[in-house]
C-alpha cells in the first residue's frame, strides 16, 4: 500500500483480478451430453490458462521491480556463485541472471588455459538469485572471450564448411548424415542469435529440439536472420520427406538439393555477424591464440584482425573463421626488442594493405612479390609450400632451405632462392641487368616503410614502374633471348 505501483504492475494485477473473476463467475461444468462437456471443459481450461499465464506475468512484474530496485548487477561484471563457479554476467531477466561460467574458482591468473567451441553451451547457466547467492570479484587482467555467441558462429563456420567439402567430395556420405550435420549448423546460427540478443532466455541455453531455436527466430530476429533459415530448415524437412518416400534408395540428386540450401544458411551467418562482431572485445595489444600459434593483435579492423607471431611472421585472421582466444603474455621472446628487415617490411605492408597492389606479402623477404595466381615471390625467389611459418622448418621444396637461412641469403646476395626454377629463370635471376633492376624495385619498396598511408602516392607510382621494367627485363631472357640494353 505504500510502495510506488507502476503501470505494468497496475495492468498485471488487473488482468489477475479479470481472469480470477471469470472462473468464479463461471463455476465448475456440469454433468451432460459428451459433446457438451467437452466443450465446457476446453472453455475452463482455457479460463485456468488465462489465470495461470497472469499470474506468472504479475510473477516476472514483481521481479523486474525487485530487481531495478535492489539488484545492481550489470552485464559485463565478473562475480562468484556461492558453491558455484566464476564468471561474467551476460544479462538478466527478473531476478533470473545468465553468467558465462568458467569454472568453480579463478586463483590468481589462473583461469582457464583455452576454451573451445563446446563451451558455448555447456558455459552458459541460469541462476535466480531466490536461491544462489551470487557476489563480485576482481576480473582476470587477461580474460578469456566470454561472449557466447562468439562459440556459436565459430561452430557454425565450421560446420558449414565440412558439409559443403563432404557434399562435394566423399562418395561414401548419404543423405541422413548430412540432414544431422546441417540441422546442427542452423540450430548453432540461430543459437549465435539468440545468445547475442537474449542469453537469459531458455531458447539461449539449449534444448532437445534443435529446429526450435530456428522456429523461434520468426518474429524476434530480423529477417534477414529468420528468412533464409527458415527457408533452409523447411527445404531440409522436405528433403527429409523424399528420403524417407524413397527408401531403401536415395533421392535423387540430393546432393545438388544441399548445394542449393547452404547458400541459406551462409546469408543468415553473414546477418548474425555483425550483432557479434561488437561483443568481441578483442583489441590491438592483446595476446591470443589462434591456429598459427601465440601472438599479439597488431591491428582489426571489425572481423579482420592482424596477428603478429614474432619470429612466425604476421598472420591476418578473420574472425569466426578462425579459433582465437586470449592468453597470458608468457611467450614475449616471439618479439623483437630490434626486429629484423623482414618483420618490419612485413608487418608494415600488412597493415597498409593499399601499397600491396593486388600482391600478396612474401613470408621470407617480408615485401609483396607475390602475384596473385602464384606462390613464387619474384624478388626473392622464395616458395611457399602451404606448412606452417616456423623459421627453423625445412621447406622440401627448397631442398630443405629454412626460412631463416633463405632471409639471410636474401640480405647478403639479393635472392633467397632462384626465381622460378626452369634453367630459363637462373639465367634471367642472375643476369647483371636483372639484378640491378631487381634491386632498385627491392630498395624503392623498402624506402615506403615507415612512411604514413597518405604519404605514399608518388612513391607507389615510381614502384609501379620499377616494376613493370622488372618484368620486361625478365622476359626476354627467360625465352632465350638478349637482355634489354641498360
Amino acid at each position: 500500500a505504500q510502495a510506488p505501483i507502476s503501470d505494468a504492475l497496475k495492468a498485471t494485477w488487473t488482468e489477475v483480478a479479470a481472469a480470477e473473476e471469470a472462473i468464479l463467475r463461471a463455476g465448475f461444468p456440469t454433468v451432460g451430453s459428451p459433446r457438451a462437456d467437452q466443450e465446457a471443459l476446453q472453455a475452463g481450461m482455457a479460463r485456468e490458462r488465462r489465470y495461470l499465464d497472469s499470474l506468472y506475468r504479475l510473477m516476472h512484474c514483481v521481479e523486474d521491480a525487485i530487481a531495478e530496485r535492489f539488484v545492481d548487477l550489470r552485464p559485463g561484471e565478473w562475480v562468484q556463485v556461492r558453491a558455484g563457479p566464476t564468471g561474467q554476467v551476460l544479462g538478466w531477466e527478473g531476478l533470473t541472471v545468465g553468467i558465462y561460467a568458467l569454472g568453480d574458482e579463478i586463483e590468481g591468473e589462473d583461469w582457464l588455459d583455452h576454451t573451445t567451441t563446446d563451451d558455448a553451451e555447456r558455459n552458459v547457466r541460469r541462476y535466480t538469485l531466490l536461491y544462489a547467492e551470487i557476489t563480485r570479484v576482481r576480473p582476470p587482467k587477461h580474460p578469456p572471450i566470454t561472449e557466447p555467441s562468439y562459440y556459436w558462429t565459430l561452430l557454425a563456420h565450421d560446420r558449414l564448411g565440412k558439409i559443403s567439402h563432404l557434399v562435394r567430395n566423399a562418395d561414401w556420405l548419404v543423405l541422413a548424415d548430412v540432414e544431422r550435420m546441417l540441422s546442427k549448423t542452423l540450430n548453432s546460427v540461430a543459437k549465435a542469435w539468440w545468445t547475442a540478443v537474449a542469453p537469459v532466455d531458455a531458447r539461449a541455453v539449449g534444448g532437445i529440439y534443435p529446429a526450435r531455436d530456428v522456429e523461434s527466430l520468426d518474429g524476434r530476429a530480423p529477417s534477414a536472420i529468420s528468412g533464409p533459415l527458415g527457408r533452409c530448415l523447411r527445404g531440409l524437412r522436405a528433403l527429409t520427406k523424399k528420403r524417407m518416400d524413397a527408401l531403401p534408395a536415395e533421392p535423387a540428386n540430393w546432393r545438388s538439393e544441399i548445394e542449393e540450401l547452404l547458400p541459406l544458411v551462409t546469408a543468415g551467418l553473414a546477418a548474425v555477424e555483425p550483432i557479434s562482431e561488437p561483443r568481441i572485445d578483442l583489441a590491438v595489444g592483446d595476446w591470443v591464440f589462434s591456429n598459427h600459434g601465440d601472438g599479439r593483435i597488431a591491428a582489426r579492423d571489425g572481423t579482420k584482425l592482424v596477428v603478429d607471431l614474432g619470429h612466425h611472421g604476421l598472420q591476418e585472421v578473420t574472425l569466426f573463421r578462425e579459433f582465437l582466444q586470449r592468453v597470458h603474455p608468457t611467450d614475449i621472446t616471439r618479439q623483437y626488442d630490434a626486429p629484423p628487415r623482414w618483420h618490419t617490411r612485413w608487418r608494415w605492408f600488412v597493415l597498409n594493405p593499399q601499397a600491396c597492389g593486388d600482391r600478396r606479402i612474401c613470408p621470407c623477404c617480408g615485401l609483396p612479390g607475390v602475384e596473385a595466381a602464384e606462390r613464387t615471390c619474384r624478388l626473392c625467389g622464395w616458395i611457399h609450400d602451404g606448412g606452417d611459418f616456423n623459421p627453423q622448418r625445412m621447406s622440401r621444396i627448397h631442398r630443405d632451405l629454412s626460412l631463416n637461412l633463405a632471409r639471410s641469403r636474401f640480405d647478403a646476395l639479393g635472392y633467397a632462392a632462384i626465381i622460378g626454377g626452369s634453367e630459363a629463370d637462373e639465367i634471367a635471376s642472375r643476369d647483371r641487368r636483372t639484378r640491378i633492376r631487381r634491386k632498385r624495385l627491392v630498395d624503392a619498396l623498402d624506402g615506403l616503410v615507415g612512411d604514413a598511408p597518405g604519404e605514399i602516392g608518388q612513391p607507389r607510382t615510381r614502384v609501379e614502374a620499377l616494376w613493370a621494367d622488372y618484368e620486361a627485363s625478365l622476359r626476354p631472357v627467360s625465352h632465350g633471348q638478349s637482355a634489354p640494353a641498360e
